[in-house]
């Protein structure tokens, strides 16, 4: 933990600069490397790194830029090759995936002025987003609602609602629409 001097004195800040280092190392050897086979290795060095992960969670090796603005519920999936970019909070419900290659961006940038704007992405419970999906933070937050499933490549830049009676939704496309709600069984 380093410290930066703000108006207010100095603090800590979670993000400094040795962090980082051994944030990339760490990473690098324990969380995206696919010769690391061991899942609850990869868990355990997520946590201490200060991620929040729930029980019951199957993590093969995927990217993820800041573990401590990741929080997983229970029996979340996450793919192989997923690049999650979060300089703000990432949030996913229980039982939800993201397959291979899926990609999470909680920041961007005003494009007149070209400053970095950073904004949550939560997904609900039962959520699957489907290999290439994309998620581009908006600069209000997205929320993608229980029950969403999406199309293999997908873009998604606004929030999507879930069905509220417990039923499934799937959305697809570039840019993202409703296709259909399917039945409860």
């Amino acid at each position: 933990m380093g410290v930066r001097l703000q108006s207010d004195g100095w603090l800590p800040v979670k993000h400094s600069r040795l962090y980082g280092i051994l944030w990339r190392l760490a990473e690098f050897v324990f969380v995206s490397n696919q010769l690391q086979v061991f899942g609850g290795l990869r868990i355990l060095v997520l946590r201490w790194f200060g991620a929040t992960i729930g029980t019951g969670c199957v993590l093969p090796p995927f990217r993820v830029r800041f573990p401590y603005n990741l929080y997983l519920g229970d029996r979340c999936w996450i793919g192989e090759q997923t690049y999650i970019s979060n300089p703000a909070k990432f949030t996913m419900g229980s039982d939800s995936a993201l397959n291979q290659e899926c990609l999470i961006i909680t920041g961007s940038h005003n494009t007149i002025t070209m400053e970095e704007t950073v904004s949550p992405i939560t997904l609900g419970d039962g959520v699957w987003l489907s290999s290439r999906t994309i998620i581009i933070s908006n600069g209000h937050g997205i929320t993608i609602g229980d029950g969403v499933i999406t199309t293999p490549g997908s873009v998604i830049c606004r929030s999507l609602a879930g069905a509220n009676d417990g039923s499934r939704t799937i959305w697809g496309g570039n840019p993202v629409r409703k296709i259909r709600n399917l039945e409860s069984e």
